[in-house]
């Protein structure tokens, strides 16, 4: 199949700056001596995390039960579910999930740890557990050193729990432009955990791991020579939507994009078949990759531009970049792999919407 051929709207991703965006975090993160654990929230797309785990990424990072599922059933072997869960029904689902794979949850509280012993004991499996620590996210997360000591003396008392290291997502700094300011934080959050890891083995328990950073600080790592986090939970790099067109310090491309038709022309004007049930606008409207100047007004299935002496016709297409690839992909059921014109692979968004 060509690109022309396929319906619009519709999600394509390059292939090759695919590739070279995962080459380049794999070289990044092996100069440190860290591993990648690829956020699976930004493709929702098990192929996807298929393809980065069997090329060379640790295992995946899942927001929900939902996601974590369908990634256990593609055969993902490591894979942790980055955020909180407090309801037994989600709890229970998470416990199961030790039966196909190796899981590691997170935890901020003790009321949280003996729910997931109560579930994993009735399940017959056994979790992975990192304590959660808050380092400016402020959003789950203990504040101090001497809480996650706390909690993984408690996580370390339950016989289904094993005590793996610290949580501490670095998304604060997602998308500070300014790196100098990025990178001054970000040394204060090596400090902190450092000091914490520290804490804990004077206190005679291991950190076998600590988990977090994002796609922009995992950058910033590189200017430091070192760090103490041991896996880099990014997502965003895979795709990079144009939320990161004014920070400069990753070293990623573009790849994924919204495949349009021109369905309607004046002199001055030309109307596309996307819209807001198509493309996601909560980071940024969407950028016309050939007139990126060229500002869209949004409605819900359609995208209008005004410029004078606009040079399409209907039935023309047109490709935009995402503002937010993340809010991007869970639009759609499926996104077509590409190579030039060539749609090398339909890769299916199962994961779409599996909100719980």
């Amino acid at each position: 199949m060509k690109l022309s051929e396929i319906s619009t709207p519709a999600l394509i991703l390059d292939n090759r700056i695919m590739r070279n965006n995962l080459k380049l975090a794999l070289e990044r993160t092996a100069e440190l001596g860290i591993s990648v654990r690829a956020h699976y929230k930004s493709s929702r797309a098990p192929w996807l995390g298929v393809f980065m785990t069997e090329n060379g990424c640790k295992g995946l990072c899942c927001s929900t039960v939902g996601e974590a599922e369908d990634c256990a059933e593609a055969g993902v072997k490591d894979i942790l579910i980055a955020n909180a869960l407090v309801t037994p029904y989600k709890i229970r689902r998470a416990a199961a999930l030790g039966n196909k794979t190796m899981l590691t949850v997170c935890v901020d509280t003790s009321d949280n740890i003996l729910q997931y012993e109560k579930a994993a004991a009735e399940e017959g499996t056994k979790l992975c557990v990192y304590v959660e620590m808050n380092v400016g996210q402020n959003r789950c997360g203990v504040n101090t050193k001497e809480e996650v000591l706390a909690l993984a003396k408690l996580v370390m008392e339950q016989p289904h729990l094993s005590f793996r290291g610290i949580q501490a997502y670095e998304g604060h700094i997602s998308h500070e432009p300014d790196e100098e300011k990025a990178y001054e934080i970000s040394l204060g959050v090596e400090k902190l955990l450092k000091e914490t890891k520290a804490y804990l083995e004077e206190n005679g328990i291991k950190v076998e791991e600590v988990s977090g950073l994002s796609t922009s600080s995992m950058s910033l790592r590189r200017r430091m020579g070192g760090t103490v986090y041991t896996e880099a939970q990014c997502g965003s790099f895979l795709f990079m939507g144009d939320e990161y067109k004014d920070i400069h310090y990753p070293p990623f491309e573009s790849s994924l994009f919204l495949l349009t038709t021109v369905v309607s022309t004046k002199p001055d004007a030309f109307h596309t078949d996307g819209g807001m049930k198509t493309i996601s606008v909560d980071n940024g409207k969407p950028v016309i990759v050939k007139y990126p100047e060229c500002e869209p007004v949004m409605s819900e299935e359609h995208m209008s531009h005004f410029m004078a002496n606009q040079p399409y016709k209907p039935g023309d297409q047109v490709v935009y970049l995402p503002g937010h690839c993340c809010t991007t992909v869970n639009l759609h059921d499926r996104m077509y792999l590409f190579e030039g014109d060539e749609v090398l692979e339909e890769i299916e968004i199962k994961s779409r919407g599996k909100s719980q």
